[in-house]
C-alpha cells in the first residue's frame, strides 16, 4: 500500500495544484485499492473533486488521542507521530509527503517528499523565512528529507542545484516543473467574464497578481511602480488576491497597500479580491494586461505557468528560478527597483510586444507540458519499484 500524506500546509492556494499534479501520476484504475490519500477531515471534500481511483481517508489524531499524547508528553513517555499510527493501521509500505512536515524525521518506512521552497536558505533576511523559529523548522525538515527520502520532487533545475549545494541529498531527485492544472480548463463565457469583472470593480486595463500577502511577494513595490507611472499619465488598476487572513494579519502588507493607495489617491486603482473561485481566476488571467510577479525569492511559481497557458503575458523578476521558468517569453525586471518594474509595465502597453510575449509563452508552456509525461513515468516506475 502507498500512502500519500497531505497535511493542511500542502493544501493552501500555492501548493494544492502542485500536490494534485503528483497525485495524478497514480490516479489510475490499475492502482485502485493500492493507494490511499490521507488528509485531515476538513480537506476530504476538496480532494474528492480531483481524484477518480484513489481512496481518501482521514488522518491525524482524534481528540481522545491528542489528550493521550499530551499526557504521555507530561510523563516524558515516547510519543507516537500521527502519520506513523496511520501507517501501521493501513499497512502502508511507502509514503509520499507532498510538503515537508516538521516531524518527517520520525517516518518509519521508505518515503518520497516534495520541496516547495528553500526560501529559508535563499532569503534568510525575510521575516516569513525566520520568524518564530521558522528557519529551524524548515531546516530540520529539509535536512531530514535530503538525508532519508528515497525520492525527492523539486520544481526546477535551479532548485536541484540549490539542493546539491546546501544538502548533498541521497535520494533520487525528479524535476517536476509547474504547469497549469486542469481546474483552469473550465469554460467561462464572455457574459460571465463581464459579470466577474464588474463584481470586482475592474473598469480599466489591469495587472493581475494571484498571491498571498507575504513580504517576499513584493506587492508594495508594484503599487509604487503604478504610482510612478500615473505621474506619466499611465493609469492602470492592480488586482491582488491575498486570501489568507492569517498572513494578512501577521505581516500587515494589506494595510500598507491601502494606506499608500489612500495617500496617493490610488484607492480605485487597488483591488483586493480575497479568495477566488476557479472561474474568477481564469477570467482575470484572460482579461489582464499581464500577470505580474516580481517576487524576491528566486524560485519558480505556479501562476507563471498558469498565465502562459492561458495567453496572459508575464512580468517577473530577473533572478534565478524565475528567469529559467520564463526565459524569453516574459518581461524581466529588477524586483528591488521601482523604476525597473514601471519600465517593464510600460513595455506591456505595446500591443505588438504583448502579442509576441503571448505567442512565446504558449509555445514554451506547451514544450514543458510534453516533458511531463516522461518524468511522470520515471517517478511512477521508481516508487512502484520500492513496493516490489
Amino acid at each position: 500500500m502507498i500512502g500519500i500524506f497531505l497535511p493542511p500546509a500542502a493544501l493552501d492556494v500555492s501548493k494544492i495544484k502542485y500536490a494534485l499534479k503528483i497525485i495524478s501520476i497514480f490516479d489510475k484504475q490499475q492502482y485502485e485499492g493500492k493507494i490511499i490519500i490521507f488528509v485531515h477531515r476538513k480537506d476530504i471534500e476538496l480532494l474528492q473533486n480531483h481524484v477518480n481511483y484513489i481512496y481518501i481517508k482521514e488522518f491525524g489524531f482524534s481528540n481522545i488521542q491528542r489528550k493521550i499524547q499530551k499526557v504521555r508528553k507530561i510523563l516524558n513517555f515516547k510519543s507516537s507521530i500521527d502519520y506513523n499510527i496511520t501507517i501501521e493501521k493501513y499497512e502502508v509500505k511507502f509514503a509520499i509527503f507532498l510538503t515537508p512536515m516538521n516531524n518527517i524525521v520520525h517516518c518509519s518506512i521508505p518515503y518520497a517528499a516534495s520541496f516547495q521552497s528553500l526560501g529559508h536558505r535563499l532569503n534568510p533576511e525575510l521575516p516569513e523565512t525566520t520568524k518564530n523559529g521558522r528557519w529551524k523548522l524548515c531546516e530540520d525538515a529539509s535536512s531530514a528529507v535530503c538525508n532519508n527520502a528515497k525520492v525527492i520532487f523539486i520544481d526546477s533545475d535551479v532548485g536541484k542545484k540549490y539542493l546539491d549545494f546546501y544538502y548533498h541529498q541521497k535520494g533520487k531527485v525528479f524535476v517536476v516543473p509547474h504547469n497549469s492544472h486542469e481546474v483552469l480548463n473550465i469554460d467561462v463565457d464572455k457574459v460571465t467574464q463581464r459579470k466577474i469583472l464588474n463584481k470586482f470593480n475592474v473598469s480599466n486595463d489591469f495587472l493581475f497578481y494571484p498571491a498571498q500577502f507575504w513580504p517576499h511577494k513584493n506587492h508594495v513595490r508594484i503599487l509604487e511602480a503604478l504610482i510612478y507611472l500615473k505621474g506619466k499619465s499611465v493609469d492602470l488598476q492592480l488586482v491582488f488576491t491575498g486570501s489568507s487572513k492569517a498572513i494578512r494579519e501577521e505581516y500587515n502588507v494589506e494595510y500598507m497597500l491601502k494606506r499608500i493607495a489612500k495617500d496617493s489617491n490610488m484607492e480605485k486603482n487597488l483591488i483586493i479580491t480575497g479568495y477566488l473561485e476557479y472561474n474568477e481566476m481564469k477570467t482575470l488571467y484572460l482579461n489582464a494586461l499581464a500577470m505580474i510577479m516580481p517576487q524576491l525569492i528566486p524560485e519558480p511559481c505556479i501562476p507563471i505557468a498558469e498565465a502562459m497557458s492561458l495567453g496572459c503575458p508575464v512580468l517577473t523578476s530577473k533572478i534565478p528560478g524565475l528567469m529559467d521558468q520564463v526565459k524569453d517569453s516574459g518581461i524581466l525586471v529588477n524586483p528591488y527597483d521601482i523604476e525597473s518594474i514601471a519600465n517593464g509595465i510600460e513595455l506591456l502597453l505595446d500591443t505588438k510586444k504583448r502579442g509576441i510575449l503571448i505567442k512565446k509563452g504558449l509555445e514554451y508552456y506547451r514544450s514543458t507540458e510534453k516533458s511531463l509525461d516522461k518524468i511522470f513515468l520515471q517517478i511512477e516506475n521508481r516508487i512502484i519499484s520500492y513496493l516490489n
